[in-house]
């Protein structure tokens, strides 16, 4: 009995879970587009700081490597989200004691 008890609440918990919508992963901000890909025996590495193609090139001109396209590239930050503001949180109230919400502050209406 108790180990079908223990059972029955694992599978409520793991439905509840299965229910949840995912959230949504928000892609940092990235501005540069190009990155330069370097070589060599010691494995080399990847600087991803480049906002044009010409800036890249320039900089594995000489010392080996090559350009690529920014697998990561955001060209803008992630948008905030704005709070809402209901239609209630600025009310006006004859006597200034409002049970729904606080008055406003610009005064009050004629």
């Amino acid at each position: 009995m108790r180990f079908a008890s223990i059972v029955f609440a694992a599978l409520v918990a793991l439905f509840a879970l299965a229910l949840t919508p995912a959230q949504a992963y928000v892609m940092p901000y990235d501005p540069y587009p190009w990155c330069a890909v370097y070589g060599g025996r010691g494995g080399g590495g990847t600087n991803c700081g480049f906002l044009t193609i010409e800036q890249c090139r320039a900089t594995v001109s000489g010392i080996g490597g090559f350009c690529a396209l920014n697998q990561f590239y955001n060209p803008r930050p992630a948008a905030r989200a704005r709070k809402k503001t209901s239609e209630l949180a600025c009310i006006d109230c004859p006597l200034r004691s409002c049970a729904i919400a606080p008055p406003c502050s610009r005064g009050p209406s004629t």
